[in-house]
């Protein structure tokens, strides 16, 4: 599983389910990722991530909501160019989405589909 490039989780897992995918550091694409079911801080040992869709809620643990510089970065993968978040059912926190975003140095799309009342 090392060795692993690609993952396509399924769109719905149960809430019981947490998939640990610290050990996935080959992993260029990920698709359906959650923080219902995975890890946050797993993305950071991800470093060739290429492509990553975040479906469904994304909620960071620990998140420093009053300086956010204070945050570590989410993702550290500098190959990292393609970026979409979808969550129909409810919002994203904006200083959430601010950090995961400032992690990003080198995307090239970005694809928002999520309720944001106001940015911070």
């Amino acid at each position: 599983m090392q060795q692993l490039k690609h993952l396509y989780l399924p769109s719905r897992c149960s809430p019981e389910t947490k998939l640990k995918l610290g050990t996935l550091g080959n992993l260029q694409t990920l698709v359906n990722f959650n923080t219902k079911n995975c890890y946050v801080k797993h993305l950071i040992n991800m470093t060739n991530l290429i492509d990553l869709e975040i479906r469904g809620p994304f909620n960071i643990e620990d998140f420093n909501t009053e300086e956010l510089d204070k945050n570590p970065p989410i993702i550290q993968s500098k190959y990292l160019h393609s970026l979409s978040i979808f969550y129909y059912e409810g919002r994203i926190d904006p200083r959430h989405l601010v950090g995961l975003l400032s992690s990003c140095q080198n995307f090239f799309k970005l694809n928002l589909n999520v309720e944001i009342r106001r940015l911070p």
